[in-house]
């Protein structure tokens, strides 16, 4: 069997290939934890409610000769004077990324975790985004509802996670874009994806 051990301000662990019955007490020992705080800012310092904060970390790991990375991600939203507070952080190396609307996301890589001490005082500032409306439709003209609209990344998965579908009308409403050129694109079940160049202005 494998057993979890957790509790509130230490290292979740899990033991493995424990065979009952056992006889002998299963020893283990728990590391303390950290906590991971911080505020969303904008450019005037002032607080930005409600924002979305992910805490991103990667574990590798394997089983028998097959190894593998796996990628966890905690969400928490900023209260009212845009403070986030992540409890039971493992150390290593983190992420943080935050986004809201009508905002850019900003995203700090790269972090330091050490062992049993917490990380406070972190700020991250969101540059104010731009918006970019329109209308999605298909080759007879008429609304392609329900197609999803995102921009174009350069990595190898072109739609964006955080796209939306248009409406039953087929329109659309982008936030928190990039000032300056970029692509967004189109996707439909029913229809060939298009891309189309936008110059979103501040």
């Amino acid at each position: 069997v494998t057993l979890s051990f957790s509790r509130a301000g230490w290292v979740r662990k899990t033991e493995n290939g424990i065979e009952p019955p056992k006889t002998e007490p299963l020893l283990l020992t728990l590391s303390p934890s950290s906590k991971v705080s911080g505020h969303v800012l904008g450019p005037d310092k002032k607080p930005i409610p409600g924002a979305v904060v992910n805490l991103t970390r990667s574990q590798s790991g394997g089983i028998g000769n097959q190894a593998f990375k796996m990628i966890m991600r905690d969400s928490d939203n900023a209260d009212d004077d845009g403070f986030f507070l992540f409890d039971n952080v493992s150390p290593g190396q983190i992420s943080l990324g935050a986004v809201a609307s009508g905002w850019q996301e900003a995203k700090l890589d790269g972090m330091e975790v050490p062992q049993g001490k917490d990380v406070t005082g972190i700020e991250i500032p969101l540059g104010p985004g731009s918006v970019v409306v329109g209308r999605v439709l298909g080759p007879d003209g008429r609304p392609a509802i329900g197609a999803r609209i995102g921009l174009v990344k350069d990595e190898s998965e072109p739609m964006r996670l955080d796209g939306i579908n248009a409406d039953g009308d087929g329109n659309y409403r982008l936030e928190g874009l990039v000032p300056g050129t970029g692509s967004i694109e189109a996707a439909h079940d029913d229809f060939v994806r298009t891309v189309k160049e936008i110059a979103a202005r501040p």
